[in-house]
């Protein structure tokens, strides 16, 4: 796959996907009459990317699972990825999601939000180092890199924080 191919995924395809993994896709009526658009397909997108994710977690949360279903998962992704820059990017991309994810959990405690805005700090910093290979001669390589270590600096300072949290006998 390379950006730009003229076989970008449809709106009806993405529609005909999720339908086939059993997800009913439903347009409120009052703005869009006439069902999704292709302005729905970043979302729709999304859906299909949940619903992937979701059977993939089946497959390796079952009690059959192995660790050669891992490498076979792994190895349909990279079928998908198969340029650096493709992957890269494609890399870049489940660190945004993650960090998003992170982000919307649901703290218990103090301590639990500082591991969290740690593990965010850190992700922030792997997007950052990621994006130095990316660039050309031309690029701000300098400010990724600037970025990426006051990323892992925040990270620091949450984990110090989230120690100083623990009970005494907990450190």
């Amino acid at each position: 796959m390379q950006f730009g191919d003229a076989d970008s995924v449809t709106l009806e395809q993405a529609l005909e996907a999720l339908s086939a993994l059993g997800t009913s896709v439903l347009a409120d009526p009052e703005y869009r009459p006439d069902g999704p658009t292709t302005e729905d397909l970043p979302e729709l997108l999304g859906g299909l990317l949940g619903k992937v994710e979701g059977e993939v977690m089946k497959i390796m949360k079952s009690a059959d699972f192995l660790p050669s279903h891992l490498w076979k998962i792994q190895r349909g992704w990279q079928y998908e990825a198969d340029y650096p820059e493709v992957c890269k990017l494609f890399i870049i991309n489940r660190l945004i999601h993650v960090n998003i994810d992170l982000m919307s959990a649901v703290y218990e405690s103090e301590a639990d939000e500082a591991k969290i805005r740690g593990a965010s700090a850190a992700i922030k910093a792997a997007i950052d180092l990621v994006n130095t290979s990316l660039r050309g001669e031309c690029s701000p390589t300098g400010q990724f890199l600037e970025n990426a270590e006051s990323h892992l600096s925040k990270a620091h300072a949450h984990i110090r924080y989230a120690r100083s949290l623990l009970p005494p006998d907990d450190c």
